[in-house]
């Protein structure tokens, strides 16, 4: 299987550009546990939270959903 075209991940990292820019709290972490980065935040920004990560992640499953991801 050939690999993508760099061209392919530009959407990906302009995504990602979008929501650390729009993320509502500052300070991003490395989290070892789970080798992810990680950024806490109060219940009182979740949603501009949803808002900045549905900009680069445009899936969101919840409980409800779930069985029906992909």
């Amino acid at each position: 299987m050939p690999l993508p075209k760099a061209d392919a991940w530009i959407d990906v990292f302009e995504g990602l550009k979008k929501l650390r820019k729009s993320w509502p709290m500052g300070g991003w972490s490395w989290d070892t546990r789970l080798s992810c980065v990680t950024s806490s935040f109060g219940v009182q920004f979740e949603g501009e939270a949803r808002s900045a990560a549905a900009q680069a992640l445009p899936a969101e499953w919840t409980q409800a959903s779930l069985l029906r991801a992909p």
